[in-house]
Formats: structure tokens, C-alpha cells, sequence
């Protein structure tokens, strides 16, 4: 489980616990028992279980007569919630980014023992898998690799998925993971990228149809449960 479904359920079970605080107490006052310290009863709601207590103050009436809690606890909820967007935000921005490079890449142009070792290739290639190198992610532990041909509706050629490494030699990747370029004859210079993502969590429930048009957008939404780390990408074109 990631670190935030795990603060997550941490809020929520934390929220409950409030959420119960504040029962107990109405409870108390019917009964004229020992009361639950006011400080600390907002103390909760600042501490991240403001859902709880302004939930607790409308389900049991309690302490909705007192200004403190009817000012303090709303604010508490809108600084929590404040925070939270905040979280969100920045965790939504993908700005790390991963450096990858590959001596198969010669002057923005893919070597032709990268190429399919079928027609329409002339001459035909290797269908050798790319070297590629990235850059270290703290806290990775496994990786997507992929590369699609972008002028042709994104056409998966690559898709790798395995434990972090930073380092794939050429050749490396099997036919059932690896399918080189094989541009039709007069379509000109295709541009192929790869993609890598750096997750925290395993990736192999999910699959990519090599040789066939890839859903970037369906792929990226099934990655991003598993903690998307970074994110990075090298472009080079190929032609025959």
C-alpha cells in the first residue's frame, strides 16, 4: 500500500474516532457524567478530524450553541480540506522527471539493429530492444517501459514492466516484449518515444498489447494507483 492510502485511512479512521469523541460526550452531558475537556474535543478537530467533529456536532446536537465549536470546527474542516487540495495539487504535478539516454540513439535517429527484422525493412533489421539508461529515483522499486510510434496513433513497439533497474542493455528484451520499428516505405521518418515510469508499487497486472495502437491516456490511469514516482521520455525517428 502506498504512503497515501496509508494517510488516508489514517484521516478516516482518525475522523471516525472523532467522530465517536463527540458522541461519548453527548452521552455524558444527558447522563450529568464526566465530561470531556472542550480543548480537547476541538483539539481533535485540528489535529485532522473536523469531518468527524462537525459531523458528531449535527448527528448527536452537540455543542452547536457554543461559538467556539461553531466557528472553530468549520474552520478546522476548511483548513483540513485547504491541505488537503494542496496535497493533491502538488501530488498531481508530475515535475520529476527521469533522464534517459541510449547509445542506440545516433544523432535523434534509432540504429537499424533496433529495426524489425521484417518487412517492409530494407535491409532488414535486428529487432534488437534499445539500449537505455536512466536516471535514479529514490524510492522506485519497480518500472514501465515503453516505446510507441507517435505518427502512427501511437503504435506500441516496447513494453517492458520488471523491478527498478536503471540500465537496459540492447537486446536485452525478448520478441514478446520487443517489436523494432517497420515504417512503411514512403510514410517517411516516424517519430518513436519511449516512456518510463517509475512506480512504487508492481505493475504486473497490467499488460501492453505489443503491434497494436496503445491507449496512453487508459495506461497512465491504471499506473497511477501503483505511485507514480516520475516520469521520463527520450524521442528518435526512423524511415525507410
Amino acid at each position: 500500500m502506498s504512503a497515501s492510502k496509508i494517510a488516508g485511512c489514517v484521516l478516516a479512521i482518525f475522523n471516525l474516532f472523532t467522530f465517536l469523541l463527540y458522541g461519548i460526550d453527548k452521552r455524558k452531558a444527558v447522563h450529568h457524567r464526566w465530561r470531556i475537556p472542550e480543548r480537547v474535543l476541538i483539539l481533535c478537530a485540528f489535529l485532522g478530524g473536523a469531518a468527524g467533529a462537525l459531523l458528531g456536532m449535527l448527528l448527536f446536537h452537540h455543542k452547536t450553541r457554543k461559538w467556539k465549536f461553531r466557528i472553530l470546527v468549520p474552520l478546522a474542516l476548511l483548513l483540513w480540506c485547504l491541505i488537503l487540495g494542496a496535497l493533491f495539487f502538488l501530488g498531481s504535478k508530475r515535475e520529476d522527471t527521469i533522464t534517459v539516454t541510449s547509445t542506440s540513439l545516433r544523432d535523434g535517429r534509432w540504429e537499424s539493429v533496433c529495426a524489425a527484422d521484417r518487412e517492409p525493412n530494407d535491409p532488414l533489421g535486428e529487432n534488437k530492444s534499445p539500449e537505455l539508461t536512466f536516471s535514479d529515483v529514490p524510492g522506485a522499486k519497480y518500472e514501465v517501459v515503453l516505446m510507441i510510434d507517435t505518427t502512427a496513433d501511437n503504435w506500441l513497439h516496447l513494453y517492458f514492466s520488471g523491478p527498478w533497474t536503471t540500465h537496459l542493455d540492447e537486446g536485452a528484451l525478448p520478441d514478446t516484449a520487443y517489436i523494432g520499428p517497420y515504417p512503411p516505405k514512403g510514410s517517411g521518418d516516424h517519430t518513436y518515444e519511449i516512456r518510463v515510469f517509475a512506480l512504487q508499487e508492481d505493475p504486473s497486472g497490467i499488460t501492453g498489447q505489443l503491434d497494436a495502437p496503445c491507449d496512453i491516456d487508459t495506461l497512465y490511469r491504471e499506473l497511477k494507483p501503483l505511485g507514480i514516482l516520475a516520469e521520463g521520455t527520450l524521442t528518435g525517428v526512423y524511415g525507410n
